[in-house]
């Protein structure tokens, strides 16, 4: 499983992803560059920057990912699509870090 269908399977379960999700969850520490490349794929996937609190306890803003109008649609090889549903992987292992 690439870095780019274990993003789309977290965004699918959880509904949006931020960096350090990725990198605590998945141990993807590139995710703008999963993102672009998942862009590139077709995928519509939109950021929101939003605030949190750093480990020193102060804001600070980062994107968060998600997927416009609902499940991820795979267009670039045209023959598989993932639904939220019916994911063709199991994304459990990886989530469960």
């Amino acid at each position: 499983m690439t870095q780019c269908d274990m993003v789309l399977a977290y965004i699918a379960e959880h509904g949006s992803i931020t960096a350090l999700q990725a990198d605590d969850a998945l141990g993807v520490r590139r995710l703008a560059a999963r993102i672009a490349d998942l862009r590139d794929q077709g995928h519509n996937i939109t950021s929101e920057m939003v605030t949190v609190k750093n480990r020193r306890g102060e804001d600070c803003r980062v994107a968060k990912y998600s997927m416009a109008g609902g499940a991820p649609v795979r267009r670039s090889s045209g023959t598989s699509q993932h639904h939220a549903a019916g994911l063709l992987f199991d994304t459990q292992p990886y989530l469960a870090r």
